[in-house]
């Protein structure tokens, strides 16, 4: 047996469904792909101590409080 022909008739399970391929053109799927990565503007200068600790304190401070 021709081992071509039988590749070809022979489903891959790594294969694309249609849905899958639609999926791929979906503006939400091109932004994943085309994100900026942000990790290159950090920063080399630490974060002082006392500015996370304000961050969290008024984030769990009530809004009537």
């Amino acid at each position: 047996m021709n081992t071509t022909a039988a590749a070809q008739a022979t489903p891959s399970v790594h294969a694309y469904t249609q849905q899958a391929c639609d999926a791929l053109t979906t503006p939400s799927f091109h932004a994943i792909v085309l994100r900026r990565d942000v990790r290159g503007q950090f920063l080399p200068t630490p974060v002082p101590d006392e500015v996370p600790s304000r961050i969290l304190t008024a984030a769990h401070t009530p809004r009537w409080a």
